[in-house]
């Protein structure tokens, strides 16, 4: 799915109404196909600045599944050397993370080491609600 600058506004401007925090960039992504998982990775990569990954939202809304669409997307594209890097990339694309129809399927935060550097990593979340 692309979003047109418009909608990034709109939907910017909309949490930022609800929540209070202001977003710098924002993407639409399917996790089902896949659809804006590669420009999600890609802008990422380039603005960790030394900082782990996060997805958190509401409970039963596909973040496990977006988690490993994600970790597969970024382990392929990463050159992770030597053999503590091989094992990193392996579990990336290999991540068994539990999907479900049923909420609460995701009891704690859990670690997925997905990044070139061991200090970062990607984070799956359970449900906020």
């Amino acid at each position: 799915p692309s979003m047109t600058t418009r909608h990034q506004q709109i939907l910017n401007n909309r949490i930022k109404t609800v929540t209070g925090i202001q977003f710098r960039r924002v993407f639409a992504v399917s996790a089902v196909t896949g659809e804006g998982v590669f420009e999600l990775a890609e802008a990422l990569l380039e603005d960790l600045r030394g900082k782990d990954v996060f997805v958190v939202g509401a409970a039963n809304v596909g973040k496990s599944t977006l988690v490993k669409r994600l970790a597969g997307t970024i382990a392929e594209g990463v050159s992770m050397k030597g053999h503590k890097g091989k094992k990193r990339r392996d579990m990336a694309a290999n991540l068994q993370v539990t999907g479900s129809h049923l909420p609460g399927t995701t009891l704690q935060a859990v670690r997925i080491p997905c990044f070139s550097k061991s200090g970062h990593a990607l984070w799956d979340t359970p449900g906020l609600i």
